[in-house]
């Protein structure tokens, strides 16, 4: 018995000094950290993976957006360009049958003295058939310039079609960029997406009865309920245009009094005919002329140049009276930058840019079984649930604009770049050729770009309450249009109404503190 106890204590003694096997623990010990470690980094990249691809998706549809826009802008300076032809042919040719008719009527006053000019006289035989010809060919031409019949000429026709597409172009482009900058989104992976300045529609007309509603209330009941309504503004998206008429460039204030320069129509038709004289129509038209075979016609040349040269003078006036009549009044007026609405350099960078908004739900990514199943996060916190059990989806931002980029050079310095300089500043060449700097509706340079969400000193206007806008109210104005867009959850395996409804909660809660005060900078 003593012998097995002693082989026994042997054994144990021999035992426990033997250290192989101990390295297996600690690597099994080491393998369960590497596996936790590599679960972590695989959700994290997830989530940053997911994060990426709906931010990637805003982005499209910001530019997107802003690509239909500058599109839109092309198209209406073609067509700007396409009317300014029809204007100046008709200008052009009643400039040069008054040019013969007064020409003429000189020859005969000459030829008709005591003691005639024998040369008028010649004139007047060797270019009798020519007269009659042109005055002839005038009977049949100018019906059809609109100078008679109501304005139902083939010219007026189609300068109607050219003011009605430049118009739908106008008022079609915010929908068109809404609808494009969504399907872009939803092509990249989000759910639902929104645009601010949202486009024109019944919600808009909602809010300003709110806002009119609650304004009556507080000055009625000496009440404060626009204060207390979430802050949102009324702002609409548009382009930056709008018709020469509808400038109001030519009405000035004088304290108390408003002093307006005649009819805004007249006023923009006289504003026209200047303008006309210095843009490369007139050039074109006026060389084509001079160079046709009328110009052996003793004083005509001289006398058509003189009367193009005032602003288009009686052909100019007889052409705006003739078309004013058109089903479209005045269509022939082209469409300009709206420097009405466009006083400053933050109101340009609020007219020509769009804040986009993407959406991709993932309902159950902070459930028990879902991707954050092992990271122990707070469920509670004193006061109100945890951030991070609250959204479960992902948000993504991103702004766009429109901007005119003139012809490689302008603005720069050197030789070349001083050329382009001076060609740009010339009204005759400069918006034609694309080398204005100025951006113009005359030159189609209109092109698209991503940029920061606000830059330094800029402002987003103002909001319900009076307040300036800032990254909350664009949030507070975003949300029913992300709401209705949500409405696809219908057909997405990772959306629900409650997951949907806590992140659109998540969105308006954290964006509370980005106020017009503390967004300077913001990029995204």
């Amino acid at each position: 018995m003593k012998n097995l106890l002693a082989r026994l204590k042997g054994r144990m003694t021999a035992f426990d000094g033997n250290e192989s096997g101990a390295v297996m623990l600690l690597l099994m010990a080491s393998f369960l950290v590497l596996f936790m470690l590599a679960l972590t980094l695989y959700d994290t990249g997830k989530a940053a993976g997911d994060k990426m691809e709906v931010q990637i998706a805003a982005d499209s549809a910001a530019f997107s957006h802003a690509v239909i826009k500058s599109r839109t802008m092309n198209m209406i300076s073609y067509a700007n360009i396409i009317k300014r032809m029809y204007f100046s042919y008709s200008v052009t040719y009643i400039n040069g049958l008054a040019a013969m008719l007064l020409v003429t009527a000189a020859h005969i006053s000459q030829c008709a003295k005591w003691i005639p000019r024998i040369k008028s006289c010649l004139e007047l035989v060797e270019n009798a058939l020519l007269i009659i010809a042109e005055t002839i060919e005038a009977f049949f031409d100018i019906p059809n310039l609109a100078l008679i019949g109501g304005g139902s000429s083939r010219p007026a026709n189609e300068l109607a079609a050219l003011e009605l597409y430049q118009q739908y172009m106008f008022k079609m482009t915010p929908w068109w960029a809404w609808v494009e900058g969504v399907t872009r989104s939803m092509n990249n992976g989000a759910m639902a997406s929104a645009s601010w300045p949202p486009p024109g529609s019944s919600i808009e007309s909602v809010k300003s009865f709110v806002s009119s509603a609650a304004g009556w209330s507080d000055f009625a009941l000496g009440t404060n309920i626009i204060g207390s309504l979430p802050g949102f503004t009324n702002n609409v998206d548009t382009l930056p245009v709008t018709r020469r008429d509808r400038q109001k460039e030519w009405t000035t204030s004088a304290m108390p009094f408003n002093f307006s320069f005649g009819n805004s129509y007249v006023t923009a038709a006289a504003d026209y005919c200047l303008e006309w004289t210095g843009s490369m129509e007139f050039l074109v038209n006026t060389i084509q002329t001079v160079r046709s075979d009328i110009k052996d016609y003793e004083w005509w040349t001289p006398t058509f140049i003189f009367l193009q040269a005032l602003g288009g003078s009686l052909g100019c006036f007889l052409t705006n009276w003739a078309w004013r009549g058109n089903p479209i009044r005045g269509s022939h007026l082209d469409w300009n930058i709206n420097h009405s609405n466009l006083k400053s350099e933050n109101d340009w960078l609020q007219g020509t840019s769009n804040v986009v908004f993407a959406y991709r739900p993932q309902s159950g990514r902070n459930s028990a079984t879902g991707q954050r199943q092992k990271f122990e996060y707070t469920k509670a916190e004193p006061g109100g649930a945890a951030a991070s059990s609250l959204v479960e989806g992902y948000f993504g931002v991103s702004k766009s604009e429109i901007v005119y980029k003139p012809s490689l050079g302008t603005g720069s310095g050197g030789f070349l770049g001083n050329i382009a300089n001076a060609i740009g500043s010339l009204p005759l060449l400069g918006s034609r050729m694309g080398l204005q700097p100025e951006p113009d509706m005359w030159s189609p340079r209109w092109t698209a770009r991503l940029r920061p969400l606000t830059l330094p000193g800029e402002e987003w206007g103002s909001a319900s309450s009076n307040q300036k806008a800032g990254f909350d109210t664009v949030v507070t104005d975003s949300l029913p249009y992300l709401a209705m867009g949500s409405a696809l959850g219908f057909f997405d395996d990772e959306f629900t109404f409650s997951s949907g409804l806590k992140d659109f909660f998540y969105l308006w809660r954290a964006s509370r503190t980005m106020t017009a005060n503390n967004i300077e900078g913001l990029a995204k």
